[in-house]
């Protein structure tokens, strides 16, 4: 799971809990998260130029289900700390990617952003994961593939 914050102009922080992003591209290196065209969150990553991919830990569920609600006080009792360019970053995140706004795609109801990354740093806890409708944890790894 990952959150995506953005600080926009006036300095509100604005964030929101995804399934899913994606690294897109190696060389460049690039980020892609989808938003919806309504989220206030889409409009500070327009205005700012840029936002932060918080992949969070397991311990973290809480954090995840504050910010996949729509209420306005997301970062009231979440520890954050605001980075040198403005974005916002979500204390102990697994890792935290910060990007600037490389592009905007539109498709459909939502609008595809892309993040060329300025910084990164991460730990080394279990990530937290939401599949079919729950969270859910990493199981034992595979045996190698029969040759």
């Amino acid at each position: 799971m990952a959150v995506v914050t953005a600080t926009d102009t006036d300095g509100h922080l604005h964030g929101l809990t995804l399934t899913s992003v994606t690294s897109l591209s190696l060389s460049p290196p690039l980020f892609l998260a989808c938003l919806a065209d309504s989220s206030e969150t889409l409009g500070a990553v327009l205005r700012s130029g840029g936002f932060c991919i918080n992949y969070l830990a397991q311990s973290q569920r809480a954090i995840s289900d504050v910010f996949a609600t729509r209420s306005g006080a997301k970062f009231r009792n979440v520890a954050h700390r605001i980075r040198p360019s403005g974005q916002v970053e979500i204390a102990g995140a697994l890792a935290v990617i910060e990007c600037t706004l490389h592009e905007r795609l539109q498709a459909g109801d939502h609008s595809i952003v892309i993040g060329r990354p300025v910084a990164m740093h991460g730990g080394d806890e279990e990530p937290l994961i939401h599949f079919r409708g729950a969270y859910r944890r990493i199981g034992a790894p595979l045996p190698p593939a029969a040759a």
